[in-house]
């Protein structure tokens, strides 16, 4: 009987390290796809800003030309 139980023991210890090594990985890989994710935002960020301002002055002309041409 005790044996029996030893070896539950010993499984239910196993399944618990297995869990905690796939939960590591899988926050590993979370981490890694969002850092990743934050440099590609980080690249795209400075030229949506430029093409932002562009837009904003090209709204501004074409304002002025449709006061100046009603």
């Amino acid at each position: 009987m005790d044996f029996l139980l030893n070896v539950d023991s010993m499984c239910l210890f196993i399944q618990n390290q297995n869990f905690q090594a796939h939960t590591e990985h899988m926050m590993n890989a979370l981490y890694d796809g969002a850092r990743e994710a934050n440099a590609a935002l980080a690249m795209i960020n400075p030229a949506l800003e430029k093409h932002h301002s562009q837009l904003q002055g090209e709204c501004a002309l074409v304002e002025r030309l449709i006061l100046a041409f009603p």
